[in-house]
């Protein structure tokens, strides 16, 4: 082989090379999404008021300090 056919044939062979690399890295990167997807978590149908209850508010202030801020 002359030296322009020699040059042309490493730089094809190392580009198929990269091209492989490349591949490899996408599939890779792919199968890693997959396996690592989560899933989002079911939609709850109850509103808010329903889980906390309003009245709540008054039976924590009883007996306790935090009704009355951050003064000492």
């Amino acid at each position: 082989m002359t030296t322009r056919e020699l040059d042309d044939y490493l730089r094809s062979r190392n580009q198929q090379r990269i091209d492989a690399l490349r591949d490899r890295v996408i599939t890779r990167r792919e199968d890693y999404r997959e396996d690592t997807a989560v899933e989002p978590a079911p939609v709850r149908e109850e509103a808010a008021d329903e889980t906390y209850h309003y009245d709540e508010d008054e039976q924590l202030d009883e007996g306790t300090d935090f009704h009355s801020g951050l003064s000492h």
